[in-house]
């Protein structure tokens, strides 16, 4: 079981409120309002490992940069 901390808790407050699929770089302006320390590697990283936990999806749109959405969306 991995570690919960409060700003993977954040990210994924993030992708969970959000209308459509966001990119890292929307993801981690939204959780800094929240949590104004987190880095951007910080986001990077909980992503990578909220997907490997299949708890977020990344979507592909040709020519743009990737973006994420909560799997039960």
């Amino acid at each position: 079981m991995k570690r919960t901390t409060q700003q993977g808790n954040v990210i994924l407050e993030v992708i969970k409120e959000a209308k459509r699929p966001l990119t890292p770089l929307e993801i981690h302006q939204k959780a800094m309002q929240e949590s104004p320390r987190i880095g951007i590697a910080t986001t990077y990283r909980h992503l990578k490992s909220l997907s490997d936990d299949n708890q977020v999806v990344g979507v592909d749109y040709p020519g743009q940069p990737p973006r994420y959405e909560w799997a039960d969306g």
